[in-house]
């Protein structure tokens, strides 16, 4: 497709104890991309802004269109 897709954003990350009482580990939602000639280019991340975000562990952001992943990265978050 061309012109603006809606594509699956999934992050995956560490279990996160909220302030709330609330545990999560990832969420997902539909995102908006511009595709064109077949190329679809943005940015995508995670800002840590939250003392009880700062979590050690395995972290994976992934693209998705009809099920198929497009892309995904996974990276390992430290704490020093």
């Amino acid at each position: 497709p061309e012109g603006e897709v809606l594509l699956d954003w999934t992050v995956k990350h560490p279990e996160i104890n909220k302030p709330d009482g609330t545990v999560s580990t990832g969420y997902s939602y539909k995102r908006p991309v511009l595709v064109k000639n077949g190329l679809a280019t943005g940015t995508s991340g995670y800002i840590l802004n939250q003392p009880y975000e700062l979590v050690h562990g395995s972290w994976e952001f992934t693209y998705s269109y009809n099920g198929a992943v497009l892309v995904s990265q996974r990276f390992e978050a430290i704490s020093q």
